[in-house]
């Protein structure tokens, strides 16, 4: 089950939350981080109210994307999805706080953290505007990232899927340097991979053409 929850706002945010998705899962693992509309966290035909409450639950830390328009964008004319108690956004960041999850505002092209007046009560309550923001921006992407996978780091079964992680990578990579021998069988079974799939290819192809040829047969007759 994923240990890390992303947070966001489809209309400002998406587009930097799948791109904190992908580094995310380099760092910790594909199962360890969960977004909605990316990998396969969601399957197809699931319940979508359960699968993002069973994230909501399974994870450690809930990471919110606050971007220019999280409060400001509206439902429906005159009415913030901010204020709508079923608005997600709103019911991920409340029910993280409930379950005692580690929260970490993350500003994405805005300079300040939300303000009192930006808030719904609920929110206020729960005491999400007291909480320490970070900004990560597009052109210092990597640098400020960074510090946001530190942060994650001091979650210590986070730290361990990261050791886990990037140790094994990095093991791997000195391996690789170190002795011409696993170089070499690295080497060649990437190559027999690669050929492995060319020839799964072949053979689905040939099975269409073969299924084709069989159905002109039938309608000839």
């Amino acid at each position: 089950m994923p240990e890390i929850f992303i947070n966001y706002r489809r209309v400002d945010t998406m587009e930097s939350g799948g791109h904190l998705y992908s580094d995310l899962c380099r760092m910790f693992g594909d199962s360890a981080v969960f977004m909605d509309t990316r990998g396969r966290n969601i399957p197809w035909g699931a319940d979508w109210d359960r699968a993002l409450k069973d994230g909501l639950d399974s994870c450690e830390v809930l990471v919110a994307l606050i971007g220019p328009h999280w409060a400001t964008c509206e439902r429906s004319p005159g009415k913030r999805a901010l204020d709508e108690p079923d608005d997600w956004v709103r019911r991920e960041i409340a029910t993280a706080i409930r379950q005692s999850k580690k929260i970490f505002p993350v500003l994405i092209g805005r300079s300040a953290p939300p303000t009192e007046s930006e808030l719904p009560a609920e929110l206020k309550e729960l005491g999400f505007l007291g909480r320490q923001a970070y900004a990560i921006s597009e052109d210092r992407w990597d640098d400020e990232t960074t510090y946001l996978v530190s942060a994650l780091n001091g979650i210590p079964k986070l730290k361990q899927l990261y050791d886990l992680k990037i140790g094994g990578i990095r093991l791997l990579e000195k391996l690789i340097r170190d002795n011409n021998i696993i170089a070499d069988a690295v080497s060649r079974s990437r190559v027999v991979i690669e050929t492995a799939y060319r020839g799964v290819n072949e053979i689905k192809l040939l099975k269409s053409i073969h299924d084709a040829l069989h159905e002109i047969e039938s309608k000839s007759f």
